[in-house]
């Protein structure tokens, strides 16, 4: 597995993606799920409310890229507004 965080920067946020094998050390085949929040450039994100959460906690996807890509998708929704129940307006 390769370094299972990843972050980018998109319109003026940072996104952070962790990606997790279904079941501890990957298996042979092994799916995978993942975590995320987006944040302010220079938060404290050890302060509560500095970051917006989210996840698809299902191992869905056949490898870290293809849940790093759904997970960055996710993230990019949440500051564009079009996420259904998540929003960057409470950072």
């Amino acid at each position: 597995m390769s370094d299972p965080q990843q972050t980018t920067k998109f319109g003026g946020y940072v996104i952070r993606v962790l990606v997790m094998p279904e079941y501890g050390p990957p298996p042979p085949n092994a799916r995978y799920s993942y975590v995320g929040s987006v944040y302010r450039p220079g938060a404290d994100v050890k302060v509560a409310g500095q970051q917006v959460f989210f996840s698809h906690p299902l191992p869905d996807y056949a490898n870290e890229a293809e849940a790093f890509d759904a997970g960055f998708r996710e993230g990019e929704s949440i500051v564009n507004g079009v996420h259904p129940t998540l929003s960057v307006s409470v950072l």
